[in-house]
């Protein structure tokens, strides 16, 4: 997932958060600001742990040829 998909997204649920705005008060519209902030970089991070295991398994194969 890139980050432009990922702010993709964010605008999404922006655009709800602020239709339901009047019925929202601020510490709800926190929380899901920040919990999305948390799956943004739990993306991130699984992004980059799958592109470390990714390169060991190509060496891996080279080396076996």
């Amino acid at each position: 997932m890139t980050d432009k998909e990922i702010d993709k997204i964010w605008q999404r649920v922006k655009s709800v958060m602020e239709e339901y705005r009047m019925r929202m008060d601020y510490g709800t519209a926190a929380t899901i600001g920040g919990a999305f902030g948390e799956l943004k970089d739990e993306i991130k991070r699984l992004q980059q742990e799958v592109e470390f295991w990714r390169d060991i398994a190509e060496s891996c194969e080279c080396n076996n040829d």
